[in-house]
Order: structure tokens, then sequence, then C-alpha cells
């Protein structure tokens, strides 16, 4: 019960960054569009059983890791918007995956192909 609640939260915060996002002068760094693609990479490996979870996780935190600038920009910043967007859906990527090897089935395997989608949004 309580992993779902704060998947929901993790949902409900993601969809309101990607609705925030929706402008078109809101465009993600070069970083954080790199970390986004190297976990969506990550996260279909893991889907495809070419990367177990321990692996998994351990690439998503360093990615995690790796996005932890975006605490420090500025709210003038014109990235900020879209890369907090992005380190919001990996962490909820890096939650579903989570889920996704205790519960194994289809809903928790669902959730981590629509964290992964949504990704995919944050860097069109």
């Amino acid at each position: 019960m309580k992993k779902r609640t704060v998947l929901l939260i993790l949902f409900l915060v993601s969809a309101l960054l990607v609705a925030a996002c929706n402008d078109n002068n809101l465009k993600p760094s070069k970083k954080a569009v790199s970390c986004a693609k190297s976990a969506i990479e990550v996260a279909n490996q893991y889907l495809d059983r070419e990367l177990d979870y321990t692996g998994t996780i351990d690439q998503l935190e360093e990615l995690l890791d790796d996005m932890e600038y975006v605490d420090d920009l500025s709210d003038d910043d014109e990235n900020k918007v879209a890369d907090f967007s992005i380190q919001s859906n990996i962490l909820i990527l890096s939650t579903s995956i989570t889920r996704d090897n205790h519960e194994n089935d289809r809903d928790s395997f669902s959730d981590v192909e629509k964290a992964i989608s949504s990704l995919k949004k944050d860097i069109k």
C-alpha cells in the first residue's frame, strides 16, 4: 500500500511537471537529455533481461547522482523545469523497476514502460 501511494505521488508530480514543460520555450539541457537517454537504454535492457536488477539500479543511481546539479539551479535558469522533470522521471523509473523486481507482474512491468514513455516525452 505504501509503495503504491509513493508511486502515485511521484506519477502526479511527474504529470504536473510534464504539463508545465509543454511550453515550447522550456528545453532540457544537453546533460539532462544525455542522462534521460542513458536511463531509457538501461531500462530497456532491464525489460529485455539483458541487465539484472542490481546492475540496473546501480546505473540509474549514477544517473541520479549526475542530475544532482538540478537542485542548485536558480529559478531563473531556462533549463530548471525541464531538467527537474527528467530528474524526477528517472527517480520514478528507478522506483518502478524496484517494484517490478519485487512484484514481477503485468502492472509493475507496465509502470516501467510508462516511466520510459515519460522520459521519452521529456526529451522530445
